[in-house]
């Protein structure tokens, strides 16, 4: 699998000329490794996590803008479901995974940076998103919803439930 992240890396990030040798082509996968940049990653600070919350606080709430074959958000008549802010935990955003995602990423970033600047707002929102009728609310659409948002959607949720369950 690391081989592999590094192919893709070969051909995301151009190689200086030193790096690469005098005939463009590496001889083998090991001396294509050795090339490659070490990558460092700046550990996620303060400052950091509150860009991070600025899109989940600024999409959670807004339904996605278009009607899909299935109703979730939007009667055939592309009427808005009545009463979907009060019946759905996850409206907002492009679509119900993202909504989840972004949901997660809220949660995750308030636990890991418990003084955000921003807390009381995500602290807000998930009050608003994660209530007992909005969850009941999830669990009614899904037991009619066949394959909806499997398995990514799902993916999302169950990242969220462990967040929350810890």
């Amino acid at each position: 699998m690391r081989r592999i992240f590094y192919l893709i890396l070969l051909l995301a990030l151009p190689l200086s000329g030193q790096d690469r040798p005098a005939t463009g082509e590496f001889k083998d996968l090991d001396s294509l490794l050795a090339a490659l940049p070490s990558p460092t990653v700046k550990r996620l600070d303060l400052n950091s996590a509150l860009l991070y919350t600025a899109t989940p606080i600024s999409c959670v709430d807004e339904l996605q803008p278009r009607p899909s074959n299935k109703p979730y958000f939007w009667q055939p008549t592309y009427k808005i479901v009545d009463g979907v802010d009060k019946n759905r935990a996850f409206y907002g955003c492009n679509d119900w995974a993202t909504a989840v995602n972004a949901t997660w990423t809220m949660v995750s970033l308030l636990k890991h940076y418990p003084d955000l600047p921003d807390r009381e707002l995500i602290r807000e929102k998930l009050d608003d998103h994660l209530g007992r009728s909005n969850l009941d609310g999830e669990m009614a659409y899904f037991k009619t919803a066949g394959n909806f948002q499997r398995p990514y959607g799902y993916a999302w949720f169950l990242k969220l439930y462990a967040e929350l369950a810890t």
